[in-house]
């Protein structure tokens, strides 16, 4: 894969955040959603590959602790390691800003997040009881956190 490009998510990034998002989830987040998170205190930003918005992430850091609040790759570009640049990016960006630690929930179904996330060092910590909702109901949430003061 050639170089992936991390920036900042623009207004006018919203219409290709949303087509990934709608293909990606069966709940997806709303436009208005979006624009809140990009004008509220979140740091938004979309990875693009040879001019394409191929995934997005949205975190926000409070004191020491930094939570990854949506981290979204197009269906087609998934398992090229865009997640994984991604994530790395998040971990070197809380240590820059001072965080401690990085939290997050992921769907108990989503093996691949799950092994991704343990990859790079996520443990465990609780579940979120029918904190996802879905067509078909409601599914838990594995919540996991990885210490980066080090």
């Amino acid at each position: 894969m050639a170089v992936l490009q991390i920036r900042e998510m623009q207004c006018f990034d919203i219409g290709a955040v949303m087509a990934v998002e709608r293909v990606s989830y069966t709940l997806p987040w709303t436009e208005a959603v979006m624009s809140d998170c990009i004008n509220g205190p979140y740091c938004c930003e979309v990875a693009m590959h040879a001019g394409e918005l191929v995934a997005h992430m949205i975190s926000q850091q409070v004191l020491d602790e930094l939570h990854l609040l949506n981290l979204c790759v197009a269906q087609h570009q998934q398992r090229r390691g865009i997640g994984l640049n991604l994530l790395q990016h998040l971990l070197d960006s809380g240590r820059r800003n001072q965080a401690k630690s990085v939290f997050l929930e992921v769907r108990a179904s989503n093996t691949s997040a799950l092994n991704l996330y343990r990859s790079l060092g996520f443990e465990t910590i609780g579940q979120r009881r029918d904190y996802y909702r879905d067509k078909q109901g409601r599914e838990d949430a594995i919540v996991m956190c990885v210490d980066i003061s080090s």
